[in-house]
C-alpha cells in the first residue's frame, strides 16, 4: 500500500511516497453514474463502461497553473480537466492527450462490481474513490484514490492493484514529451501534523525539492507487487524524441 503526494512548484510538481496501511480518506461519498459508450449494455447491466461523469468543485482547483470549477472523473482511472474522455488504453499519448490525473489509467469498469465515489472533506479536499473497479480480460479488482487540496497539492494512493500495468501520473495537456520515474527514488514525506480527531491526516507541510524543470508525467507500470513503480515529473521545454511504442492491452 502506497501514497504519493503532489505539490506545485512553479511550473512543476514536487513529490514525495510513503507507505499508507489503507485509504488515506475514507471510503464514502456519494456514488457516481455514468453515460456508457455502448447503450445497449448499460440498459442490460445498468453500469458503466468507459464513461465519465462531470462533477463539480466547491473551491476553484489550480492545476498546471490554470484554475478549474469543475473535473471529470473517468471509469477508466483517470480525472481530466476542460473535457471529458472515454479513452481505455493507457498509451503515452492517450495519457498526454488531456490535462489529467492518472491515477490508475487502465481499461477498468463498473460491470456488476466496483463503486466509484466522490466525497467533499473539511479544509477544501474532494475526495475520488475508485472502489474495487474491475479490469477486463482478465477481471481482476483495483482500489485506490484521488485527494484534490484546494491549494493545489495532490494526493494519490492504492491499497489493492489487481492490474499489472497501467499510466500513473500527471499530464498538462501537450504531447511529445515525458519522463518516467522510479518511485524508489523519491523521498520519504515529512510526517505530517496532527490532523483533528476523526478526520485523516493532511498532506505533508514540508516537501522534497521540486522535481526536475519541464518535464511531464509519463504512463507507467506498477510493480508485480501490484504497486506503481514509477512517477511524473513535468512538461520538457525541447522537443523530445519519439515516444516509445506500446502495445495496447
Amino acid at each position: 500500500n502506497r501514497s504519493v503526494a503532489f505539490t506545485p512548484a512553479g511550473d512543476s510538481y514536487g513529490a514525495c511516497v510513503r507507505n499508507v496501511s489503507g485509504l488515506p480518506y475514507p471510503n464514502e461519498g456519494f456514488e457516481l453514474s455514468f453515460p456508457d459508450e455502448v447503450p445497449m449494455r448499460r440498459r442490460l447491466q445498468n453500469d458503466a463502461d468507459n464513461g465519465y461523469a462531470a462533477v463539480p468543485l466547491n473551491f476553484s482547483f489550480s492545476f498546471y497553473g490554470a484554475s478549474y470549477s469543475k473535473m471529470y472523473v473517468g471509469t477508466n482511472g483517470y480525472i481530466t480537466f476542460g473535457a471529458g474522455d472515454t479513452e481505455k488504453t493507457d498509451t503515452v499519448t492517450n495519457h498526454f492527450s488531456k490535462r489529467r490525473i492518472s491515477v490508475l489509467f487502465q481499461d477498468l469498469g463498473r460491470l456488476g462490481v466496483g463503486i466509484i465515489r466522490v466525497a467533499e472533506r473539511d479544509g477544501g479536499v474532494v475526495v475520488v474513490t475508485w472502489d474495487e473497479t474491475e479490469y477486463c480480460c482478465p477481471s481482476a479488482l483495483n482500489t485506490f484514490q484521488a485527494a484534490l487540496r484546494e491549494d493545489g497539492t495532490i494526493e494519490l494512493a492504492w491499497t489493492d492493484v489487481g492490474v499489472t500495468k497501467g499510466a500513473v501520473g500527471l499530464s498538462n495537456g501537450t504531447w511529445p514529451g515525458g519522463t518516467m520515474e522510479d518511485f524508489s527514488a523519491l523521498k520519504v514525506c515529512c510526517a505530517p501534523s496532527a490532523a483533528p480527531s476523526g478526520m485523516p491526516s493532511p498532506l505533508p507541510s514540508a516537501m522534497p525539492s521540486p522535481a526536475p524543470t519541464g518535464l511531464p508525467t509519463a504512463p507507467l507500470s506498477p510493480a508485480p507487487t501490484a504497486e506503481p513503480t514509477k512517477v511524473p515529473t513535468e512538461a520538457p521545454t525541447e522537443t523530445p524524441t519519439e515516444p516509445p511504442t506500446e502495445t495496447p492491452t
